[in-house]
């Protein structure tokens, strides 16, 4: 969240873009809710206003009444904590109603889903989104990854942020194991918190 807040500071010391309103939209399960505390304290520090603060169900299967809200704040910069098919549904509903707001960023989640960009095309272009890791990271460690993961598993589809972060959470898991010396649930946690 901290390097949102980074990037759009960036954009308007580096390029002049005048962003200085926010709105937030954030899906009601705790991915939204812990993101959601986080994007206010940094709105605040960053001295950005929140002119809009919409929170709606993870299951919703409507978000024109959400985009409309939009409309009216007309804020500079949209960002959003959603899963895949709400995210999906978010863009495909602000299409409808002819909206865009200067910036669209998605806080992960279902905006680095394969499914978002098979789903939507060409309309999930020039929409930003934060990432834990990306293939283009151009370190010599990380186009090893990529090019193993091209030549051994991946069947024509590129390396993804969400299978980098699995394959750390079995790497975490086994390390675990390892120095627990057991698979025992309490010695596992214990390894853990203590790696």
């Amino acid at each position: 969240v901290k390097d949102t807040f980074e990037y759009i500071k960036y954009l308007n010391e580096t390029q002049n873009a005048g962003l200085k309103t926010i709105a937030l939209v954030s899906e009601d399960t705790e991915f939204g809710a812990n993101i959601l505390k986080e994007e206010l304290a940094n709105a605040e520090k960053y001295g950005f206003e929140v002119v809009e603060n919409i929170v709606y169900s993870q299951n919703a299967t409507n978000l024109s009444a959400e985009v409309m809200k939009l409309k009216a704040a007309n804020p500079d910069v949209v960002i959003m904590a959603a899963y895949t098919s709400d995210a999906i549904l978010f863009v495909k509903t602000i299409k409808e109603q002819n909206y865009y707001p200067k910036m669209l960023i998605g806080q992960r989640g279902g905006f680095v889903a394969d499914d978002f960009i098979k789903v939507l095309g060409e309309d999930a272009e020039y929409i930003f989104s934060t990432s834990g890791w990306a293939p283009d990271i151009a370190t010599k460690g990380n186009q090893q990854i990529v090019e193993l993961y091209k030549e051994k598993y991946s069947d024509g589809i590129e390396l993804s942020d969400g299978a980098v972060r699995d394959s750390i959470n079995i790497l975490f898991i086994a390390l675990g194991i390892n120095q627990a010396g057991s698979t025992e649930s309490e010695a596992l946690r214990e390894a853990l918190v203590n790696l």
